[in-house]
């Protein structure tokens, strides 16, 4: 577990096929899809806003949004939990 004042990152589950980290957010964290792998944000409690160049997105409990894997970086800003998954 990684834990930072904006957030705190464990691990849920990982296998040789896939990983799921819960990240709990109160402020902003900078990520980034550097081609390894699409990423998988599920928002299961909360809300925030995803960036990404000069776009914004809302997330909100309940939805889920697919990263391609060449996104590159972007950053979450806001109070929630997300599960985060990756092959």
């Amino acid at each position: 577990m990684a834990q930072f004042p904006d957030f705190r990152l464990s691990e849920l589950f990982s296998c040789r096929h896939f990983r799921t980290d819960r990240l709990e957010l109160h402020g902003s964290i900078g990520l980034r899809c550097c081609g390894d792998s699409f990423r998988s944000l599920l928002c299961v409690k909360g809300s925030c806003v995803l960036l990404h160049q000069s776009t914004a997105y809302t997330v909100e409990t309940g939805q889920s949004y697919f990263l391609p894997a060449a996104l590159g970086d972007y950053e979450l800003r806001g109070s929630c939990t997300l599960l985060l998954s990756r092959v």
